[in-house]
Formats: structure tokens, C-alpha cells, sequence
């Protein structure tokens, strides 16, 4: 496995939020223009926690992939289900979501190629692969359930009884 995939998907990782949210609009308003109903569990610090905690996943990566390829592969997964996620948002919207350059350009050859060398390379066996596409859903998975779970439980919390 070349020593620069990983790397690169921590250099696409931090361009990528930096474009979500510091190109004029960002990603708040994005959201809130969908209107999915998750928007207002998104708050600076949920998305200082996500992003941080996504970079130091990336950045984990980047250092330990010798020693956990499918763990370390699974963030190319991660990165490839966001494209699609900012892909499927930008066309719902039909405008440009915050992150959907980045995601396009970098982070869906980037990711596809990780795992093409992987499999090429014997890096992981096809379980392995399998397992590294699928950890990269249940991520998203995670955090849109914390949302959705935050939004029911926030509803219930305002109701009042009189």
C-alpha cells in the first residue's frame, strides 16, 4: 500500500472543513435550507465535536494504517459514503451544498483508489474491504441517529403539561 493514501485522505479531510464551513453560506445554512428537521441539533459545538473527532479518526489513519488496515481503510469508506452524502444533498437541494467540491474531487478518487490498491495489493482480504465500505456507513449511521435521537428527545423535553 503506498505510504501517501492515507496522508492524502487526511489533507482531503481538512480541505474538505475547511469548505464547509468558511465558503460564504456554509454548512449551517445549507442545512437549515433542507430543512431535514436535524437542523436544529446542529450547533457550533455538536460540529466542533464531529469534525474534531472525524480529523483525529483521519489523522489516526494516516499514522496507524500499517497496523490496522481495516480500521485505517474504513475511513476511505467514511470519506466515500460523505461524497455521497453531499452529493444526494446538492441534488435534493439543487444547489451546491458546502463540502461537495472537496468530496467530489478529492475524496471519491482518493477513497476508491485506497481501496483499488487495497485489493490489488492484498492490504486486506475481500472481508476486510466489505467491513472497511460498511464501518464508513454505520459512522454516518451513528451521527444521524445521534441527531435524530437529540431532535425526538429535545421535543420531548419542551412539552409542557398544564
Amino acid at each position: 500500500m503506498p505510504s501517501w493514501i492515507f496522508p492524502s485522505l487526511f489533507i482531503a479531510a481538512l480541505l474538505h472543513v475547511v469548505e464547509e464551513y468558511y465558503v460564504p453560506g456554509g454548512f449551517f445554512e445549507f442545512v437549515r435550507r433542507l430543512n431535514t428537521g436535524i437542523a436544529v441539533q446542529l450547533s457550533l459545538p455538536v460540529a466542533v465535536f464531529v469534525n474534531g473527532l472525524f480529523l483525529l479518526l483521519v489523522l489516526l489513519a494516516a499514522i496507524l494504517w500499517r497496523g490496522y488496515p481495516v480500521p485505517s481503510l474504513s475511513i476511505a469508506g467514511l470519506l466515500l459514503v460523505n461524497a455521497l452524502i453531499h452529493l444526494a444533498g446538492s441534488l435534493r437541494a439543487k444547489a451546491y451544498a458546502p463540502g461537495l467540491v472537496t468530496a467530489v474531487i478529492l475524496y471519491v478518487p482518493l477513497s476508491l483508489a485506497a481501496f483499488v490498491i487495497a485489493a490489488k495489493e492484498s492490504f486486506v482480504s475481500t472481508q476486510g474491504l466489505v467491513v472497511a465500505v460498511a464501518l464508513g456507513f454505520v459512522y454516518h449511521i451513528l451521527l444521524f441517529g445521534y441527531l435524530w435521537f437529540a431532535r425526538h428527545r429535545s421535543k420531548k423535553a419542551t412539552v409542557t403539561f398544564t
